[in-house]
């Protein structure tokens, strides 16, 4: 049996051995996103249907931006002190980013890929030499063969959901990264985010484009907009590193050209 002073000791030896695991595990996650952040850039699109551009969010080299892609919207980059560009100017520098450093670029599905090509249908030399890694693609393969039980399982990403969006939703980014523990956040609200950015829009004409003149609801539909936008960019990160660990050929079959010949 043991004596106080030896009990004592070896909770010691334990904690401290507890500590060691927990740096020992911040380090390798550290190693392992600075691995992630060498390869591949991460980009998301806030636009509607129609094909207007609100805003784009991405992550390069580890470091996240946000850029508004509207004039209509300037009272709130004023505020967020982040650039406003045109879709086209945007698209043209940061895909002249990913090809100088020679990363991969990451979205999900094929949507930012139809965007990019479509923004700059001209640029092919640009286009061709610029790898996309479909994370929606990815993200199915790694369901099928790791996640399949606890994918049936979920509940649903909202209750209220109609039929149309209720079959939609499960596969959805947020919904997908419930499976790794990175749940959005209680006001993402799929499916919201062009209402609350044409609110934004309408309220800063009204007060010419300032944005301190706008109500406190207004400016909380700005600031759930861009925060929506932000999830997104660090869900796939984040989902990424989960497929990465699982099996890295997974990435690897759902990456091609950004542009096929």
């Amino acid at each position: 049996m043991l004596s106080d002073e030896n009990f004592q000791q070896e909770g010691k030896i334990v904690f401290n051995l507890g500590i060691s695991a927990m740096i020992d595990l911040k380090t390798a996650r550290a190693r392992h996103l600075s691995s992630v952040y060498s390869k591949y850039d991460f980009l998301d699109f806030e636009t509607n249907i129609k094909g207007d551009f609100y805003a784009a969010g991405y992550i390069i080299s580890g470091d996240f931006q946000q850029e508004i892609l509207t004039s209509k919207l300037q009272g709130l980059a004023s505020h967020l002190d982040v650039k406003v560009n045109s879709a086209e100017d945007f698209a043209r520098e940061f895909l002249e980013g990913i090809l100088s450093r020679r990363t991969t670029l990451v979205a999900y599905s094929t949507a930012e890929q139809n965007t990019l090509l479509s923004l700059l249908p001209n640029d092919h030399t640009l286009l061709k030499g610029i790898q996309y890694c479909n994370l929606a693609k990815a993200a199915r393969r790694w369901v099928a063969k790791f996640k399949q039980k606890e994918f049936k399982d979920l509940p649903p990403l909202v209750k209220s959901a109609n039929n149309f969006s209720s079959k939609r939703h499960p596969k959805s980014l947020a919904s997908i990264c419930r499976l790794i523990g990175f749940e959005a956040p209680a006001d993402y609200a799929i499916g919201k985010t062009t209402s609350r950015f044409n609110t934004v829009i309408s309220s800063l004409e009204k007060k010419n484009q300032n944005y301190q003149q706008l109500t406190a609801v207004q400016k909380a539909k700005a600031t759930k907009g861009m925060k929506h936008n932000r999830y997104d960019v660090e869900a796939m990160v984040q989902l990424l590193i989960a497929i990465k660990e699982a099996d890295p050929k997974i990435l690897e079959k759902a990456t091609s050209p950004l542009l096929s010949d």
